[in-house]
């Protein structure tokens, strides 16, 4: 089960500067852990599942920007908030390209750090919240007869029962029998709701 204070990771080489940040998260009640390095953050598999990464772009043993973009090819990153003492416009540009929340040029101030940190922490509860929705809606669809998700496929497209009939050469009554297994199984109450779930699945 999850840890119910929000997962930080700090990557920064300089020991005084990730020291003082990750007491400044653990101040308002977050855990921060701590790496000096692209290294040793990969190392500690467990450390990749965070609510947010604060991530320096020069690192002694690798770059920020092409850990990040490590990171997303694996599948889902954990937002990030670059910091760097070095930061230049095209540096700013290519991270906030990448999909970083913000980028910090030190000195920064705390509550800045902070402002950014809470509101990756809301993010990355959201999608994960998603996440689970859309394994679910995967795992409902997956119980789906070939018909039903013929069926489910035309709903979608707005088709109504006598049209779906048509298209699929059955009669309306077949037509009614199926969609009622695919509302039931869906768990949906509604076509709408129908809708909902099946966007979820192309989310």
């Amino acid at each position: 089960m999850k840890n119910a204070k929000p997962q930080i990771v700090v990557i920064d080489d300089d020991e005084a500067v990730r020291g003082a940040v990750c007491q400044l998260l653990e101040s308002v009640g977050m855990a921060a852990r701590g790496f000096d390095g692209c290294h040793a953050f990969l190392a500690a598999g467990d450390a990749h599942d965070c609510d947010c990464l604060v991530l320096d772009v020069r690192l002694p043993d690798g770059n920020g920007l092409a850990l990040h973009e490590q990171l997303k090819a694996k599948g889902s990153p954990p937002p990030v908030v670059f910091i760097s003492a070095h930061g230049d416009i095209p540096m700013v540009v290519q991270a906030m390209r990448q999909g970083a929340l913000d980028f910090l040029e030190k000195p920064f101030g705390g509550q800045a750090l902070l402002d950014r940190v809470h509101e990756a922490v809301t993010y990355a509860a959201r999608h994960r919240r998603e996440r689970t929705a859309r394994k679910a809606a995967e795992a409902r669809f997956a119980t789906l007869t070939g018909r039903e998700r013929e069926i489910a496929a035309r709903m979608a497209q707005g088709l109504s029962n006598k049209a779906i009939a048509g298209t699929l050469g059955i009669s309306v009554r077949t037509v009614e029998h199926h969609r009622a297994g695919v509302m039931r199984k869906m768990h949906a109450a509604s076509l709408p709701a129908l809708m909902h779930v099946l966007a979820r699945l192309h989310g």
